[in-house]
């Protein structure tokens, strides 16, 4: 759990707790008292049941956090330090997901967060809430924004005026090297890159990760949040935002792989274009151009007729494996999508950033700025291969994606690990959940993430054995560095990064969370049957995601995977049991208990 929240969660069918029988006796059987005739619902709006029952819960709880909070409120209808930030209905349960924000004094507290879960009828069916007890803050800040900036500057590479960056809104927070909250000023999404002196491990540069994947190269522009002490201008803390009439024709073509495929594509009468209408997916050729300073295309790739033959095999491969990913998201988890609004998703083959040098060999696939991006890896001979024929690295982007859509988990430390870990499940689920001899025996699933990709040809991590890939250095206590060789795979193994080493070691200890899910997903029972099906784990690390905060570590996920599975084999005592002695043996062989 972050530094400096107190966690909170409740679900309905725990008749004993005492959070579930006040929600239950504080629900109101008709809405007179609102002005609404007897009869109709108790509440006038999903906002005002999931504030209610939030409310009851909070008077509740014998913590002083919760109930500072609570105590702001004349009624249980009433919390108003809690900011509603988004709402929708999932497919997959049936229920409605309400998002809030604390807040205090108006200004956010980054890393807060509270989710409530309503039926069809308002009434409760979970509640999930990370908040903190901010007495003794002040809220005004020494430093004008103005000033914030001029620190700002100091502190990022490249910046030579204040006009360069954007303007911050403050916020609250909790720096997890500091034991107190402080008022910062926020900056989102600037263009430069930290200019922080850590001592680093040798041969890795400032510039931390070499891309989201960790894989041979494959930069990418800057994109970061900096917070700026409001007291007295230090920096307190800062992440990466890098790891978005028709007529349906089927079309056919050789992919990076020289397999021939079969796709969705769309006709205007004249010529084909890869735009597959029915699931939103347009494929666009960059001609081997930099990203940050060639714009897309005014239309989707082209050929004249609907067989592709070997006419743009990177342009297939993304247009196929886009394709296979959003099929298994709605078939699947019920989302529609990444923002799970079927929002159109855009793939851009054959370009580099202009910040790698090995240009326009660029070994990166990313989901950057709403848009999945891939690059290239060079063969000889002028030729190259698109990094668009990997489906485990396409899934994996894309639920960085998804990510950014409900946790928001920052890129950076154990957050940022979890967010590359539940980007790797997702990866291996989707890749062999299509392509696997068995997909539904994990026996015969190959659990390598980007094979080809590591150093000397292999993968870059394996789900299944993650010291058998990858090197790291580890801080010897005294000053210096040892070079590590195989990734951890326990938690004894951790310790505290650089940021600026791999964003505090995001590629390094995701690892260990990749073998905690690879024990969940292997589980067997005594007579040496599995016990979940490969569909019931993605979809409980689903339900989970949507649960966890921007500052959520291992041991929420753990908290999280738990609860959700006990939910679902609600009024199933031995299922119940079963379920949470896997996950439970599964995460302790891992050391996250």
């Amino acid at each position: 759990m972050p530094k400096g929240f107190d966690k909170l969660t409740v679900f309905a069918i725990d008749e004993d707790d005492p959070h579930t029988i006040a929600i239950r006796e504080a629900r109101p059987r008709a809405a007179t008292a609102r002005g609404v005739a007897p009869g109709t619902p108790g509440f006038a709006s999903p906002e005002e049941a999931a504030r209610h029952y939030l409310g009851a819960m909070m008077k509740t709880e014998p913590r002083r956090t919760f109930r500072a909070l609570a105590e702001r409120a004349p009624e249980a209808a009433d919390v108003p330090d809690l900011v509603l930030r988004g709402e929708h209905t999932a497919d997959l349960t049936k229920t409605r997901l309400l998002q809030f924000e604390q807040t205090a004094a108006g200004i956010p507290v980054f890393g807060s967060r509270a989710v409530v879960e309503l039926d069809d009828d308002q009434e409760f069916v979970s509640a999930s809430l990370n908040v903190a007890e901010l007495a003794g803050v002040s809220a005004e800040p020494a430093l004008s924004a103005a000033q914030a900036k001029e620190k700002l500057a100091e502190y990022v590479a490249g910046a030579d005026e204040t006009g360069d960056l954007p303007d911050p809104s403050r916020t609250f927070i909790h720096p997890p090297d500091l034991d107190e909250w402080r008022l910062a000023w926020r900056f989102m999404h600037v263009s430069f890159a930290p200019a922080v002196a850590e001592d680093l491990p040798p041969g890795v540069g400032e510039d931390g990760a070499a891309g989201c994947f960790d894989a041979r190269g494959g930069k990418l522009a800057p994109d970061y949040d900096y917070f700026v002490d409001a007291r007295d201008g230090a920096l307190l803390y800062w992440f990466s935002n890098s790891a978005h009439i028709d007529i349906p024709t089927w079309c056919r073509g050789e992919d990076a792989d020289q397999v021939n495929q079969r796709f969705l594509g769309r006709s205007d009468g004249t010529g084909f274009e890869l735009d597959n209408p029915f699931e939103v997916i347009r494929t666009y050729d960059l001609g081997l151009n930099a990203i940050e300073t060639t714009p897309l295309p005014g239309q989707p790739v082209q050929n004249p007729s609907n067989d592709w033959q070997a006419s743009n095999p990177a342009a297939v491969s993304a247009h196929v494996n886009a394709a296979r990913v959003l099929d298994f998201l709605y078939r699947i988890l019920r989302r529609k999508s990444i923002d799970d609004q079927g929002m159109a998703l855009e793939n851009i083959v054959n370009c580099f950033s202009n910040q790698d040098p090995s240009a326009p060999e660029w070994i990166n696939a990313v989901w950057w700025q709403g848009r999945m991006w891939y690059g290239q890896e060079q063969l000889g001979g002028g030729a190259f291969r698109s990094l668009a024929r990997y489906l485990d690295i396409i899934a994996h982007e894309l639920t960085h994606g998804i990510t950014e859509h409900t946790a928001g988990l920052v890129y950076r430390d154990l957050a940022g690990a979890l967010n590359e870990s539940i980007s790797d499940i997702f990866g291996i689920i989707v890749r062999n959940w299509h392509l696997a001899p068995d997909p539904a025996d994990v026996g015969t699933w190959d659990w390598r993430i980007g094979p080809g990709l590591g150093a000397g040809g292999g993968p870059m991590r394996d789900m299944a054995d993650p010291a058998s890939t990858g090197s790291w250095w580890r801080p010897d206590g005294a000053g210096g560095w040892t070079q590590m060789t195989g990734y951890p795979a326990h938690m004894n193994d951790y310790v505290p990064l650089p940021a600026n080493y791999d964003y505090g070691g995001v590629h390094i200890y995701s690892n260990i969370h990749n073998l905690a899910a690879h024990g969940v997903l292997t589980s067997l029972r005594a007579d040496g049957t599995r016990v979940f099906t490969p569909e019931e784990v993605a979809v409980f690390y689903y339900l989970a995601l949507t649960r966890l905060t921007s500052l959520s570590d291992f041991d929420d996920a753990r908290r999280e995977l738990l609860e959700v599975a006990t939910r679902a084999y609600a009024g199933n005592p031995a299922r119940v049991t079963e379920v949470r002695d896997a996950i439970e043996t599964a995460y302790d062989a891992v050391g996250i208990v």
